[in-house]
């Protein structure tokens, strides 16, 4: 224990007249000096930056003379960091921190325990652990590693002009970082030279290009999430290629892109009246077997159908053949058994 506190027990004791109230008033004084903040904070850190580990007391105690300790609760050795009365002790330190870790001194006179870990690696990435031993205290940081990534909710849009479209990006975000620090550009790129439709640079809004002047609508508080979301209304066939979203946070940059068709009235009908229409080429040869069945089918009933119908047409020849001939025969008959007085009659 320091002198501070010794001197202040000296004078407890040897103090006959004071009550066990201001005593026990003193001793919650001297712990309260020691106790720490919230016990657990998370902390997100990104490849390869340099990150702090916080970790304090409520009141200013000098702590330097102390025995103080960093851990990682899943490592064998887990010690990261070790101070032992005004210099760090290595002798247990776990290797992978080895030349990436500190404290401050003028801190540890403030009761600042913080931590600074350099370079941060992937496996970085766990549970925390402050620890005083004397009096015993400890706190926890959940320390989160990744990489800066930007990325597309959605790799391709299709549209219809005169509609309007949402397009939207992401990137990876630090807890609060302000929009001041951003930096975003969003273009459209085509065979022509490119065309600016979003245009920030540390928190101020820039005007975008002519072409999309009053048609792009942004989203401000979505950027504090870390997505860029730009409403592009009153679409024209002109607004069809690739646009393409960099992004500077000042720890990270990184860009994406989607692409855009916009299609006019004329070349959705055209498309729709093509999907109707089935294509032979794309047809399997079950298809064409098919088909084939259908052909000969038909074929066979035409066939069996013309058979019938010649048929019915021989039949009925026969039968006007037959009656034509024993019709003549009998009038030839009755002519000739017909009397003489009258055929003489009929010549008269």
């Amino acid at each position: 224990m320091s002198n501070a506190l010794q001197g202040i027990s000296l004078i407890v004791i040897h103090t006959p007249s004071t009550s066990s109230a201001a005593v026990l008033l003193l001793t919650l004084l001297l712990c309260r000096g020691y106790s720490q903040e919230a016990p657990t904070k998370q902390i997100v850190a990104l490849l390869g930056d340099d990150v702090v580990l916080p970790c304090s007391l409520e009141r200013p105690v000098d702590v330097s003379q102390l025995q103080l300790e960093w851990a990682r609760t899943d490592l064998t050795p887990g010690f990261i960091y070790v101070w032992d009365k005004n210099k760090e002790n290595v002798d247990d330190k776990q290797p992978s921190y080895v030349g990436r870790t500190s404290l401050s001194f003028d801190k540890l006179n403030h009761g600042d325990v913080s931590l600074t870990l350099s370079k941060v690696q992937l496996s970085d990435k766990g549970l925390y652990r402050c620890f005083i031993p004397e009096p015993p205290q400890e706190s926890f940081v959940d320390l989160v590693v990744g990489s800066f990534v930007v990325d597309v909710t959605q790799s391709s849009y299709q549209a219809e002009e005169n509609h309007n479209i949402t397009l939207e990006w992401t990137f990876t975000t630090k807890p609060d970082t302000p929009i001041s620090a951003l930096r975003i550009l969003c273009s459209l790129n085509t065979d022509r030279n490119p065309s600016t439709l979003y245009h920030l640079h540390d928190g101020v809004k820039f005007s975008e290009d002519e072409e999309f002047s009053g048609r792009v609508q942004s989203d401000k508080d979505a950027l504090r999430e870390g997505r860029i979301r730009l409403q592009l209304s009153r679409l024209r066939t002109e607004d069809s290629g690739l646009y393409l979203c960099e992004v500077d946070t000042g720890y990270g940059r990184g860009y994406n892109s989607c692409r855009v068709t916009v299609s006019d009235f004329a070349t959705i009908l055209t498309t729709e009246i093509s999907l109707q229409t089935p294509d032979h080429q794309d047809m399997t040869p079950t298809d064409d077997r098919s088909r084939v069945s259908v052909v000969a089918v038909v074929t066979l009933l035409l066939v069996a159908l013309s058979l019938v119908l010649l048929h019915m047409s021989f039949v009925a020849f026969s039968q006007t053949k037959t009656e034509a001939f024993l019709y003549l025969p009998s009038q030839v008959e009755d002519s000739n058994h017909q009397p003489q007085g009258d055929t003489r009659a009929q010549q008269h």
